[in-house]
């Protein structure tokens, strides 16, 4: 897209923000770069879900279904508040995700597909 901003250029298309906020239902899909796998083990798997109670606390959010696959990871979010916000939620639980995952190597893909 010629005309696209440069700080968009080779991300995903994003709906309008409003789609992300209130009490919107998002399903997001989360992927290792390069479907890295390999870091999944129980450990990993109990901090993942800390994090996420915390950025979905934090941003008044609740996931009644996650599925964790070697390489990815698939979460339904729902705002449950005026106040939600999923692209904040989502960019916190990746921040906290790929601080661990730096350590064995692997790192989450540039941009989640929601």
């Amino acid at each position: 897209m010629p005309d696209e901003p440069a700080r968009h250029r080779g991300r995903l298309p994003r709906l309008p923000p409003e789609f992300y906020q209130g009490r919107a239902w998002v399903h997001w899909s989360m992927t290792l770069d390069d479907r890295a796998n390999g870091w999944l083990d129980a450990l990993l798997h109990a901090r993942l879900r800390e994090w996420l109670c915390h950025s979905l606390s934090r941003h008044c959010l609740i996931c009644p279904a996650y599925c964790v696959m070697p390489d990815h990871a698939h979460f339904l979010w729902i705002g449950w508040s005026e106040d939600s916000d999923q692209k904040k939620a989502a960019a916190l639980l990746r921040t906290a995700w790929n601080s661990e995952l730096r350590r064995g190597g692997r790192v989450l893909q540039r941009q989640a597909h929601d």
